[in-house]
């Protein structure tokens, strides 16, 4: 159907299809420059874990561990052709990406309601190619967006149609919001309440149950196979301690209220970072809005006004503004889009449900993550197309005549760029884009582009690491780069959190007790210890003897329980220290 009514105007059937070529060419090419030794690949060797049987709460403790769960059919699919990591982080990438078609087709029936189908299909790609951090691949933050936008999506569509598939996908998309990132949970008591008292005075009293049942079809299943690896007790106490000690996510109270605080007043920064300019701007366009006589011109200027807002990003001084910064200037819009609507009350109505549970979702991660306001604008990304949707309702032909269709199709193509041009910018942790000209040949990362140097050193990493596996042995790395596990796929990894030993005192959080928890239970006592890239005032010897300084009990227990094997070099790699469990 969306398809067909695109296919009515050939020009714009044509532009569509070019410009959908384009786009996603140059977006796969990327998709093959930058290797993530660090965020990226935990997220990767999370997925892996549980392939190889791993469980969440069982032995992997990260409180995003659920999100597993996701890769585990793409990965179950590659392991019929390969038996091993290698080329497991464009693997899935490329997953991801052709997962979130579905969020596109999701966005083209939701948005298609109510404004031109054209115009909905580019809302879909305006989400598809959207990349927190720069990373494309099965993060946390990524499937929270995912989700979240097709329950906004479902949710909309149910409420005006009734029909009772809706609410069942709004229920398991909403559990898989919360697999994704489990402090979810708020907003699914929040729908949950409003599905309810809703969809019960309208006397249809079916679907609020419908969609219960469609969250416990998600959960239920995971519940079973955690509980039965793991035993309900033993879950109940790895959830505990993992929320408890785990220092990226672990939120009191006090640091909760003053999160939620700086969420809100983190959406003044345009006006304080473009300046008075930008201020004066957006109190010109609230004037207009208000005078009725000006109204309609307010819909005219929001193409300008969001030209003028990419100058003001790109003038930033903020490395990452061009990404972070914009989604605010976009968002930020729903007051004026509320004033130049011609039914201010329905439009009230869809701004308080649709744009009002993409703003929930921001604050959310916001007030419950480490990296606070800062790190949850990327969720934003959610509210930005209910925005743009929003203001293309807006729109009227009397308003803006044939001259219409040319502003919509700029404005969001527009925004298309900006969020292609921040993902060119750079690669997390990485060099620019035009530095990564050499293809990685072997191991993890084959198939990515990276710098020459650093392709050196990976390879050999990979070549080294190779020599001191124990294929079918239990592994601890102590290490700063979540790679190394999955570079030695062949061993189990035995680790609290594949995340490793950071300098944890940078929380405020003492993570020394997660890992003794962890190796207190005998069974999670790994059968190796390999440490990698140990600094020069670091000195391990024979024995370990200090790791990091701040992990005096885990040295301890190192040097009570294991042997020192030896040391593996390979080229330019740095020393790998390989120890044995005494046995």
């Amino acid at each position: 159907m969306i398809l067909e009514d695109i296919k009515k105007n050939k020009a714009v059937f044509a532009f569509l299809s070019v410009f959908t070529v384009v786009l996603l060419t140059l977006f796969l090419v990327r998709l093959t420059h930058g290797v993530g030794t660090t965020d990226e690949a935990f997220y990767c060797i999370t997925g892996y874990r549980l392939l190889k049987g791993g469980v969440p709460f069982g032995d992997m403790w990260e409180t995003i561990a659920t999100t597993s769960y996701f890769m585990l059919p793409f990965l179950l699919v590659r392991s019929i052709f390969v038996s091993n990591a290698d080329g497991i982080e464009l693997y899935l990438r490329v997953c991801f990406f052709l997962l979130n078609f579905i969020t596109v087709f999701c966005i083209c029936l939701y948005a298609g309601k109510t404004i031109k189908k054209s115009y909905a299909y580019l809302l879909g790609l305006l989400f598809l190619v959207y990349a927190p951090y720069r990373i494309y691949n099965f993060s946390y933050n990524n499937l929270a967006n995912t989700f979240v936008m097709i329950t906004i999506a479902m949710l909309v569509l149910g409420r005006e149609s009734g029909k009772k598939r809706f609410f069942f996908v709004t229920g398991v998309t909403m559990a898989c919001a919360i697999l994704s990132y489990p402090t979810h949970a708020y907003l699914c008591g929040i729908l949950t309440i409003f599905i309810f008292i809703s969809e019960i005075m309208k006397k249809r009293i079916a679907n609020p149950f419908i969609y219960a049942l469609g969250g416990i079809s998600v959960a239920l299943p995971i519940v079973i196979h955690i509980v039965s690896n793991t035993g309900f007790d033993t879950m109940i106490k790895n959830i505990g301690t993992a929320v408890n000690t785990d220092s990226a996510h672990n939120v009191f109270l006090i640091s909760f209220l003053k999160n939620l605080v700086d969420s809100f007043i983190f959406l003044l920064e345009p006006f304080v970072q473009d300046g008075p300019a930008f201020g004066l701007i957006y109190a010109a366009m609230v004037i207009l809005a208000v005078i009725k006589k000006t109204r309609k011109y307010v819909k005219l200027i929001i193409p300008a006004y969001l030209f003028l807002c990419g100058v003001f990003t790109l003038n930033s001084f903020f490395f990452d503004a061009i990404e972070r910064m914009f989604l605010i200037h976009v968002v930020i819009l729903i007051p004026i889009i509320v004033l130049i609507s011609n039914d201010k009350k329905t439009m009230l109505k869809k701004v308080a449900l649709e744009w009002g549970l993409a703003f929930i979702h921001y604050h959310i991660i916001a007030f419950t993550s480490g990296g606070r306001a800062y790190q949850a604008v990327h969720a934003l990304i959610v509210a930005s197309v209910v925005t743009v949707k929003l203001y293309c309702e807006t729109l009227d032909d009397e308003d803006m005549g044939r001259f219409k269709n040319g502003f919509v199709y700029a404005t969001i193509i527009y925004l298309i760029g900006f969020e292609m041009m921040a993902y060119f910018g750079y690669s997390f942790n990485e060099h620019q884009f035009p530095k990564l000209t050499a293809r990685v040949d072997i191991g993890v990362f084959k198939g990515l582009y990276t710098t020459p140097d650093r392709k050196q050193y990976i390879e050999d990493l990979e070549r080294a690491l190779d020599k001191a596996s124990d294929p079918g042995e239990s592994v601890l790395v102590l290490y700063h780069n979540c790679a190394i596990y999955l570079m030695l796929g062949d061993m189990t990894t035995k680790t609290p959190s594949t995340w490793g030993c950071y300098d944890y005192t940078l929380y405020e959080v003492d993570n020394e007790q997660l890992f003794m928890d962890y190796l207190s239970i005998e069974e999670n006592i790994p059968e190796n210890i390999i440490v990698v890239d140990e600094p020069d005032d670091f000195d391990y010897g024979d024995k370990v003897k200090y790791y990091v300084y701040w992990y005096p009990a885990l040295n301890d227990f190192v040097v009570n329980n294991y042997t020192f094997v030896g040391d593996f070099e390979e080229g330019m790699s740095d020393s790998i220290k390989k120890f044995e469990l005494n046995r």
